[in-house]
């Protein structure tokens, strides 16, 4: 899944949320009220599931709010577009795509990144990445092109031991906890992470609600985490 995509279904899932929040329910009357499974309404506000015009329609009529089902409408179809655009990129595979950020990356002297579900590719294992590309192959119904994806991903993090650049990503902590992968393949995934932290030219902070990582390669020391 692309990060444009699934960042605009979390930005959807955070306004389904302010809706529901400022109707005064929580999410088990709401769900209740909608004829919904709870998991349903939580799968919604937290972008791990797509809302379907139905679903949004009703969300802003229970909420007392049916004025805002346009601009509702108006997002999921946002939404939409980034996923066949993303599609059309992966009918070839992943490893195109993979490739095409390695380039990126290597031109890039300064990058800020966001990620709320998994660990960012920059950071991954292995092994860690093989199952997510597997499964988001799965999910978009594209070529199972798995190892060459890898290996080009592998590649791109060639440019944390490169001179002069700068790394800073924030991580949202569910995505330490989110077994998208067998469980010996996450502990090795935080033992990677664990040794990001050891690395004197770089430094990863824990905020409150997530990680932050800021990485500065090349240089006798490194930013504070955000």
């Amino acid at each position: 899944m692309s990060t444009d995509f699934q960042s605009a279904r979390e930005a959807l899932g955070a306004r389904l949320n302010e809706l529901r929040t400022g109707a005064g329910l929580n999410g088990r009357d709401f769900a209740q009220l909608l004829g919904w499974q709870p998991s349903k309404v939580s799968r919604l506000q937290n972008g791990r599931q797509t809302a379907t015009p139905e679903d949004l329609r009703a969300w802003a009529a229970a909420c007392g709010r049916s004025d805002t089902a346009a601009d509702l409408l108006g997002r999921l179809r946002a939404l939409e577009s980034r996923q066949r655009h993303w599609r059309k990129q992966l009918a070839a595979g992943h490893a195109p795509v993979q490739d095409r950020y390695v380039v990126e990356y290597r031109q890039t002297t300064v990058l800020r990144g966001y990620e709320a579900t998994v660990i960012p590719g920059l950071f991954q294992t292995p092994d860690y990445a093989r199952h997510l590309l597997m499964a988001h192959a799965d999910m978009a119904q594209t070529p199972r092109d798995t190892e060459a994806a890898g290996a080009s991903r592998m590649r791109r993090q060639e440019v944390l031991y490169a001179a002069g650049k700068l790394f800073r990503v924030l991580v949202w902590e569910g995505a330490l906890h989110s077994l998208v992968c067998p469980r010996d393949v996450m502990a090795g995934q935080l033992d990677r992470l664990v040794g990001l932290i050891g690395m004197s030219t770089r430094e990863i902070a824990r905020p409150r609600t997530g990680v932050g990582a800021d990485l500065r390669t090349g240089q006798s020391g490194a930013g504070r985490g955000r």
